[in-house]
This record gives structure tokens, sequence and C-alpha cells, in this order.
């Protein structure tokens, strides 16, 4: 676990939880938090067993019940994003930092349902920070292959339940997704383009597919490292259009965008609390 602590590690965790910070404050915002959550009366059954032994202690419920103890719980896991990106040295930090996002990643997708499972990119990355110098960057090599493997597994998953093959597919999600738009606000300017997409079923379909696509691409990552600028290219994309496609904000998936590029990469001095970037490498 932590011990020493290099430079690419460093600048890795400063990139890493200033864009966590940011992502959790855009979720905050759009009332994605326990203080937001305001005693959920329902919760999501298809879950393991992890899930299911936190609530057999009841610790959701504390935690999402009482107003006081959800605002500290959301001010703390923000703090110490803010505080890891600023100063990255310390082990506390990091183990409490993995702990308390595990328990905001099972409530949100306790309560949250389908738009929360993609802060696994997240946990996963913060998780890497745990190691210590000398085995880093295999963890971050670990890290790579398992977002890979989540983005082929959801492109079989879309094979084997022939959902990519099927002509009406797209068309379908922008219905289940957009529905209320349509019907509260049917004169917006976003209803009359989702209207356009839905009178031309081909070009949406055409879109789906090339996604679809996009996902099953990074199967390249398990035999080469060559192809990682376009993997990253790709990886960009696909929330956009999870957004576009089913008004899901996926956008924490822009964290995996880290373990594409090379560790080396991150060797430049580069200090949050001194607003400078340095051009030499640390021996």
């Amino acid at each position: 676990m932590i011990g020493n602590i290099s430079l690419e590690q460093k600048n890795a965790a400063r990139l890493f939880f200033g864009f966590v910070s940011i992502a959790l404050c855009i979720q905050y915002i759009l009332g994605f938090s326990l203080t937001g959550l305001n005693q959920p009366a329902l919760k999501f059954p298809y879950v393991d067993l992890t899930y299911w032994m936190l609530h057999l202690i009841s610790l959701p419920e504390l935690l999402v019940s009482r107003k006081l103890i959800s605002i500290l719980f959301d001010s703390s896991l923000l703090l110490l994003s803010i505080s890891l990106a600023i100063y990255p040295e310390g082990k506390i930090r990091y183990v409490l930092f993995v702990a308390i996002y595990f328990l905001y990643f099972v409530l949100m997708n306790t309560f949250g349902l389908h738009h929360a499972h993609t802060k696994v990119a997240i946990l996963l990355l913060s998780i890497v920070f745990l190691f210590r110098a000398d085995s880093f960057y295999w963890a971050w090599e670990g890290a790579r292959y398992y977002l890979a493997f989540l983005m082929v597994a959801a492109f079989l998953w879309k094979v084997v339940r022939a959902s990519l093959f099927y002509p009406d597919q797209s068309a379908l999600i922008i219905k289940q997704n957009f529905t209320s738009l349509f019907w509260f606000h049917p004169e917006h300017w976003i209803a009359g383009f989702y209207r356009f997409l839905l009178q031309h079923p081909l070009l949406t379909q055409v879109i789906f597919t090339i996604g679809v696509m996009m996902e099953g691409a990074f199967i390249v990552a398990f035999f080469t490292k060559k192809w990682d600028k376009l993997l990253r290219t790709f990886l960009f994309l696909l929330p956009l259009g999870f957004l576009i496609n089913a008004d899901a904000y996926f956008f924490e998936l822009w964290a995996g965008l880290m373990v594409f590029f090379p560790l080396a990469s991150f060797q430049r001095k580069f200090s949050f609390q001194r607003f400078r970037f340095g051009s030499k490498a640390l021996n």
C-alpha cells in the first residue's frame, strides 16, 4: 500500500482528484448527493450481496435519512478530493477517500439506479493511488486493462442481447428517455432536435451503431498500446453520445482517459498550490 510516492504518482493524483472535485461539484449541483436523495423510498433490487449486507446493518439508511449526517458526508468527500488534488502526499486521506467514495458509490447505485453505475471509473482509479511507488505502475496498467474490459463488456452485452441488430433500438432509447420532454416542453428546440432524429431513424441507428463499435474497439487495448490515442478519443466521445442519445450523465468515464496516457507523461513538475508548470523531469 502507500509508502513513498513518485513524481508521476503525485502529478497523476493532482489531475485525477482535480477532475473528481469538479465531477462531484457538478453532481452535487444536479442533486446527485446524499443530501439530494432526501430519504428515498425505493431501493434498486438488482444489486449484489455487498449492497444488501450494508442495508442489513442499516448503514445507508443512517447516512441518507439524517440531513446533517448526509451534509457532512457530502462535504467530507468533496473536501478530501480537493485536498488530494492540492497536496497528494500522505496515506490516510487516500484510504478515507476510497472508503467514503465506496459508500457513495453503493448508495447512489442503490437509490440512483442506472445513471450511477459509471462512477466505477472514479472508484477504480482512486484505489490505484493506494499503491506504493514501486507497484504503482502495475496498478496503473491494471486499471487500463480493466477499463478496456468494461468497454468491451458493454459492447458484448449489446451483441448478446441483440440490441445492436434491432433497427429501432436507438429510436426506442430516445422515446423512453425523452417522453417527458415531448410532453411538457413540445415547443422547445431540444424537443425539435429529437423529433428530427425520430423522423430519421436510419441516421439515429447509425449513430448508435458507431457508438457501440467504439466500445468494441477497446479490445485492441489488450494487445497493443499503439491505438491508445484513438481509444482516448473514443472514450471522450462516448459520454457525449450517452448524453445525447439517452440523457445519461456518464461524464465520470472521462476519469479513465488518464490510464490511456503513458505513466511517463506525468513526469513533468506540476503543482496546484504553486500554480506553475515545470519542464524538467525528476529522476
